[in-house]
């Protein structure tokens, strides 16, 4: 009974202390909905984000060409970090397309690390600076946990092109 009793209180110290990793504010300016913290791909089934990324993830055509270089070899050891906004345009464009992309190539994107930031590029549940971002978004790719190349804002050719780029 003991046991019990302490196994109880544990588990309600550690819910009780759990922290909060991200949450939907009100932007004071456009008086809009944005999420700022950690997050995964749930947070855009809000109804705040669910629009426009879904406009965006079904008008994005993926090129079928040059996604079939991303083979399994190529895409093993790969983690990717996005950080961007949910009020930014470019992220709103941008992000929706690039998870396409990923889950065109079968991409686990229990591999994919979202940060959102607010307007000052600051993410209120951590620090970000020692990842620089100037603009976002900003899409971070890893190999063995080593950073092997960016794609900031747009691509420079498409998202396609730039990423097989940066996994050569």
């Amino acid at each position: 009974m003991k046991r019990l009793i302490l196994l109880i209180t544990i588990i309600i110290s550690t819910l009780s202390f759990a922290q909060e990793k991200g949450k939907i504010v009100l932007d004071e300016k456009s008086h809009k909905n944005m999420y700022v913290g950690y997050g995964d791909l749930t947070v855009f089934k809000d109804t705040s984000f669910s629009t426009w990324y879904g406009a965006e993830y079904d008008v994005y055509q993926p090129d079928k060409e040059v996604i079939k270089a991303f083979t399994p070899e190529k895409m093993a050891g790969v983690k990717i970090t996005i950080v961007m906004g949910t009020w930014c345009s470019d992220s709103k464009r941008e992000v929706p397309r690039f998870i396409k992309l990923l889950d065109a190539v079968k991409f686990d994107t229990k591999n994919v690390n979202l940060i959102f930031v607010d307007k000052k590029k600051i993410n209120p549940y951590g620090d970000i600076e020692p990842l620089q971002i100037k603009s976002v978004p900003t899409l971070i790719i890893y190999r063995d946990d080593k950073e092997i190349g960016r794609i900031i804002e747009s691509p420079v050719e498409t998202l396609e092109k730039d990423l097989a780029g940066i996994l050569k």
